[in-house]
């Protein structure tokens, strides 16, 4: 299967190709070396890369790195399990059992889930702590994520992925940023402002995090649809029955999530979930759609990563002071985008 926005490895097609030699991955060379490997996707190996960095340097003096937006992610979503774990450990240790027993989170929802580990002192202020790790790190996912859809799709006939993913960075952006207010309002405070109470505000910075999630899935599987690539081992059938079917899940997850939700705050009854005696199959259903979106947002999106680090290219990003060389800068950039673009669309 041919790899959508492949970065080639020569500035021209009739260029020689880089000379390299069959050396140890940079996996073998340590930690650090292995991460950075990690984090190009694994597409070059030690000594290609160092081919490439001679190559580059006669040309003109330059510092790059390549990154694979889909080894950015895989790191995120660490992060976020790290931060889950570190939030359970907190409460375990540092937040009154009794407390989590009889929580505000379950007197509206009739069960505590993953939720009430971010919602008391000390737990909420030490994983606010760890939350920048997960922040960032899917930050920077978007962003690259957005650079590698550009480089593909820009003057082709893909092009109106880049309108439409123009119009949704910043909102992503925005809408990641500010799920840090979770940790701002406190879910015990009555009356923040104008009457609202600190669980709705709290609850709103979790949704907005849906919305930026589902806006990421919306797009990945605009590109699957426009560009024609698949999981291999599924075929292209089976991949956009998958990609159907996970989109469609996740927004049913999440709009019922919501739906219950706002239900609970404007003060009409959804589900019988609440008071000494729930309704049963009420409280079954809200907790498997709890479990669900777990697995749907916190586990799959590893799995797609990982497929996308073996089947799309990493990117490379270059920096340098001197502007004199910006013309011969110009040709190789020039010539790596044609040939990205000649990849789009084939399958083969």
């Amino acid at each position: 299967m041919t790899s959508y926005g492949a970065v080639p490895d020569s500035d021209e097609e009739g260029d020689e190709p880089l000379t390299v030699n069959s050396g140890a991955t940079a996996g073998s060379k340590g930690c650090v070396k292995w991460f950075w490997h990690y984090l190009e996707g694994g597409d070059l190996n030690v000594d290609e890369k160092a081919a490439l960095r001679t190559r580059l340097d006669e040309i003109h003096n330059v510092e790059y790195f390549c990154i694979h937006a889909e080894s950015v992610r895989q790191i995120a979503y660490t992060f976020f399990w790290l931060m889950i774990i570190s939030a359970g450990v907190f409460t375990g240790l540092m937040v009154d059992p009794d407390k989590i027993a009889n929580s505000d989170l379950k007197a509206m929802y009739g069960y505590n889930n993953v939720c009430v580990m971010f919602d008391y002192s000390p737990s909420r202020e030490y994983t606010a702590m760890v939350y920048p790790l997960f922040e960032y790190s899917f930050f920077f996912y978007v962003l690259f994520d957005y650079i590698h859809l550009r480089l593909v799709c820009k003057n082709t006939p893909q092009d109106y992925l880049l309108r439409v993913a123009n119009c949704t960075l910043p909102v992503k952006l925005c809408l990641i940023a500010w799920f840090r207010m979770i940790f701002v309002y406190n879910i015990q405070q009555p009356d923040v402002h104008y009457g609202t109470r600190g669980v709705v505000g709290h609850t709103i910075a979790f949704f907005g995090l849906q919305l930026a999630l589902i806006l990421v899935a919306f797009e990945n599987i605009m590109f699957i649809f426009a560009t024609g690539i698949y999981f291999p081992r599924l075929g292209r059938k089976w991949t956009l029955i998958l990609a159907r079917t996970y989109l469609i899940t996740f927004i049913i997850l999440s709009s019922f999530q919501m739906w219950f939700a706002f239900g609970l705050f404007w003060g009409y009854k959804t589900l019988d979930v609440q008071g000494d005696n729930p309704n049963p199959t009420h409280l079954f259903i809200i907790w498997l759609d709890d479990r669900l979106w777990m697995v749907v947002v916190g586990l799959m999106p590893f799995w797609f990563a990982q497929v996308g680090r073996k089947n799309q290219s990493h990117i490379r990003v270059t920096f340098q002071l001197n502007s004199e060389a910006w013309e011969d800068d110009t040709v190789i950039m020039a010539s790596t985008v044609r040939r990205s673009q000649r990849n789009l669309g084939s399958t083969a």
